[in-house]
């Protein structure tokens, strides 16, 4: 099921945009599957790329104003920040250390 989604700019297209779309599992296991983020073309509106964003139920989703960057936010309080274009993981901030994935901001 769809928990949140948001429209963002394209970068390097003024006119462009994309869906980001989060999927969180239908019910909660012993061990949960997990939650996935998508883009999506604007125009089309067909999957461009998938990516598991971990077992944690996410419960927030934003977009940078350039739409450069997502931020996903947790209910147990974790913060994730990707990359729109590839949906790579750059910041991760649980609820008892931060670490930085890759990517200095």
């Amino acid at each position: 099921r769809y928990q949140a989604c948001r429209f963002g700019q394209v970068p390097d297209q003024p006119a462009g945009l994309r869906l980001f779309t989060v999927q969180i599992p239908h019910k909660r296991l012993r061990q949960p599957p997990p939650c996935y983020l998508t883009a999506w073309d604007g125009s089309n509106f067909l999957p461009l790329r998938t990516k598991s964003c971990g077992h944690e139920v996410v419960s927030c989703l934003n977009v940078s104003e350039s739409g450069t960057f997502l931020g996903l936010g947790t209910v147990t309080g974790s913060v994730a920040i990707y990359i729109a274009f590839s949906l790579q993981g750059v910041f991760l901030c649980g609820s008892c250390s931060c670490c930085v994935l890759g990517l200095l901001l």
